[in-house]
């Protein structure tokens, strides 16, 4: 199973780089199948960029994660912190191998009635 995540193209281009090895989220996926995330770029490009396959997903306290996360999370302590506000489990998806696309996909010409997803949606195959 894959899943298409949407992120920030500042967040994206740190996943790319190597420099963030974590993708933070409020919320994570229900079916333990999930083997590849592709990355959805948020406004203003607003197309499939690449993906990455996970390593692992960390789920504890906020202030758990960011203690074994925080040196390769591609986010200040301040933005995590505010991020992770008023919640009590965090989760943090190990980056493993990236890939990123030659050629971005315009989401719409690849899987009919595309939303830009709020944080993910289940995609049964590859793109």
């Amino acid at each position: 199973m894959n899943v298409i995540l949407s992120i920030k193209p500042c967040f994206c281009d740190s996943i790319f780089k190597g420099l963030k090895l974590y993708e933070y989220r409020k919320k994570v996926f229900k079916l333990s199948d999930v083997e590849k995330v592709y990355v959805y770029a948020s406004k203003p490009i607003s197309k499939i960029v690449g993906y990455f396959t996970i390593k692992r997903i960390i789920s504890d306290t906020p202030s758990i994660v960011w203690n074994i996360t925080h040196g390769q999370g591609g986010i200040s302590k301040k933005q995590f912190l505010d991020y992770f506000k008023g919640h009590a489990v965090a989760h943090a998806i190990e980056i493993d191998e990236v890939v990123k696309l030659d050629t971005p996909i315009e989401p719409k010409e690849a899987i009919e009635d595309f939303t830009a997803p709020q944080n993910y949606c289940y995609l049964g195959r590859d793109l």
